[in-house]
């Protein structure tokens, strides 16, 4: 355990210099831009992603990535007085994302060859997603799904954390498990820090640091969905655009790099970015046609890409009614206490809440992003749209920040709007009551550090973490065991780049061990169908139980996998069965756990 806790401690702290290193590409790209530090996060995301996209492809141009890095970096000569404005609101949130690294790494890490892994699910998506990315980026193969290949949407995450893989000792599971969160909170530290605010420091401003834990649904969505901590602190440069009027060339790259970031990271963030841009542009620059003609072409861009990728999840989309959910989850806990089906209740109050504070403030800009994104979270269903309302809390929180003044006025309201919204993060997270509160209390010792740029939140922070520890974080159900880590270790270190793995722990049901079995794709070798519920298959149920058929044939011995319809060739077949699962005679044995039997299959 002392070597997994170490591990994951270096982790997060991979994730707070990545912060650093984004902000600080992204400093040097807008050196020349007075006032323009809040621009720096979007810019110095691109780039890295960029660099680290090259690097994936080939390590050849690993010379041009590292140009692209260092180039921005060397124009930071003379910028003390910026570095002196981020170090103290940085020092201060570090332990708290130092905290939240190691607590979410503790309970989602995955399994090793001494600990069995609560982790699951889309936990594990992006993991699989990242090894894939190292085997090959054109085509981007789903390593879970023979014949399906990722998209590029949402993949700025997986770029970087396959660029980070290839680092002595990296693991895949506890980048998006520790070094995510902890990315997060660093980020978001940095930014307090180049936000212009007045000397005097109101009293109420922990408030504001409060309803700014509810940027993330719950707190460990981030490490369900990594994408989320690079896509928060983009709500600084939204706020940048919206506080002081940028020259038109400045206007144009902004709304370009940021809009490429959010297809990067989480698409549906255009929304609340669609809003604060459209009222920039018609403040700012109404007389320029050009810049309609840019929002034009962003909009036709992002639909074009939609359509292109992912237009399978429009099949998924419903309406629904938030308020009713809330309703049903207030009159379940007449008859059973659960948190889970309490937290939209608090979640519609705290939005509403927040919404209202915002209009007394006269803060219409933001109250209209909020807007926007409560209806995609209130009416539709089928998809999360929480990254819509996460960018507009945080965006709310800013301007409270900086506007101290509005903040006194409507304390009442904002601070009741932060309490129901905390609560609803920490009801709604899925770790459970007492873990989701030490995650929460995390998350908001960071955040208050960070806004107050004083000490006593780190106390506290120390405090909560040795809280947590004596709690064990609770008690989880076991979802992947260390017998798990051997075989699909031993499937990487085994099995030929050219070979087919065909495996029983798949089935039609979205449950950790069919289709949402992702473990499977960390082991780098394709496999004919495991997790399948991120791709088209989660739809199209005709093709989903024609693959779960074929497999079973296979796996019975009726089949050989030479006479199925392969997206490719292959030269060699495995299987991965569970020990006392019944193997063809065609099926020879190779290694055997404690739990499963890795086969060659002779066609």
């Amino acid at each position: 355990m002392l070597e997994l806790t170490v591990a994951i401690v270096a982790h997060a702290a991979l994730g707070v210099g990545l912060a650093v290193a984004v902000w600080a590409v992204g400093l040097g790209c807008v050196r020349g831009l007075r006032e323009g530090d809040g621009l720096a996060y979007p810019f110095g995301l691109l780039m890295l992603s960029v660099a680290a996209l090259l690097v994936v492809a080939s390590p050849f141009l690993g010379p041009v990535a590292l140009v692209l890095v260092l180039a921005p970096l060397v124009r930071l000569r003379g910028s003390g007085g910026v570095f002196r404005r981020i170090v103290p609101p940085f020092a201060w949130s570090l332990p708290a994302a130092l905290g939240l690294g190691l607590a979410l790494g503790l309970l989602n890490h995955g399994p090793t060859r001494e600990e069995d892994s609560t982790a699951y699910g889309d936990m594990l998506f992006y993991a699989a997603k990242t090894v894939a990315a190292t085997e090959s980026l054109l085509p981007f193969r789903d390593l879970t799904v023979e014949g399906e290949h990722h998209v590029w949407v949402e993949s700025g995450w997986t770029f970087l954390a396959a660029a980070l893989s290839w680092l002595p000792g990296v693991d895949v599971v506890l980048l998006q498990a520790a070094t995510a969160p902890a990315f997060l909170v660093a980020a978001v530290a940095i930014g307090a820090g180049l936000l212009p605010v007045p000397g005097r420091r109101s009293a109420w401003l922990p408030l504001a640091a409060v309803l700014a834990v509810s940027f993330v649904a719950y707190p460990t969505w981030l490490t369900e969905s990594p994408p989320v901590a690079l896509a928060v602190p983009l709500a600084f440069p939204m706020y940048a655009l919206w506080r002081r009027q940028l020259p038109a060339t400045w206007f144009a790259a902004a709304v370009a790099v940021i809009g490429i970031d959010l297809f990067l990271t989480k698409g549906f963030g255009g929304i609340p970015f669609a809003v604060v841009a459209t009222v920039v542009l018609l403040r700012d620059h109404a007389r320029r046609p050009w810049a309609y003609v840019l929002f034009a072409a962003a909009a036709a861009a992002g639909v074009v890409v939609f359509v292109l990728t992912s237009a399978w999840l429009a099949d998924l989309l419903e309406l629904k009614f938030l308020p009713a959910d809330a309703i049903r989850g207030l009159r379940r806990q007449l008859d059973v206490r659960d948190t889970q089906a309490a937290a939209p209740a608090f979640q519609v109050v705290g939005q509403a809440l927040l919404a209202a504070a915002l209009l007394r403030a006269r803060a219409f800009t933001f109250a209209a992003a909020l807007g926007a994104g409560l209806f995609a979270t209130w009416m539709v269903g089928g998809h999360g749209f929480d990254i819509t309302v996460g960018l507009s809390v945080l965006l709310a929180a800013l301007c409270f920040l900086e506007r101290q003044e509005l903040l006194e006025r409507h304390r009442l309201l904002v601070a009741a709007a932060a309490v129901s919204l905390t609560l609803s993060a920490w009801f709604r997270d899925i770790a459970g009551v007492h873990a989701g509160f030490l995650l929460v209390a995390l998350l908001a010792a960071g955040l208050v550090a960070a806004f107050v740029r004083r000490p006593l939140p780190v106390a506290a922070a120390a405090a909560v973490v040795a809280f947590g520890v004596l709690l064990g974080l609770g008690e989880r159900q076991t979802t992947l065991t260390r017998e798990d880590y051997a075989v699909w270790h031993r499937v990487a270190d085994a099995v030929a780049n050219d070979a087919l793995v065909f495996t029983s722990q798949t089935g039609p049901e979205v449950t950790g061990t069919q289709g949402w079995n992702y473990y499977p794709g960390v082991a780098g070798r394709q496999v004919y169908l495991a997790g399948w519920s991120n791709s088209p298959l989660l739809v199209d149920r005709a093709q989903r139980a024609r693959r779960l058929r074929l497999n079973r044939e296979v796996l019975s011995g009726r089949l050989s996998p030479t006479l199925l319809r392969l997206s490719r060739r292959y030269g060699v077949y495995y299987a991965v069965l569970l020990r006392g699962e019944r193997a063809p005679s065609s099926f020879r044995p190779v290694y055997r756990n404690g739990r499963f039997v890795l086969y060659r299959i002779r066609p």
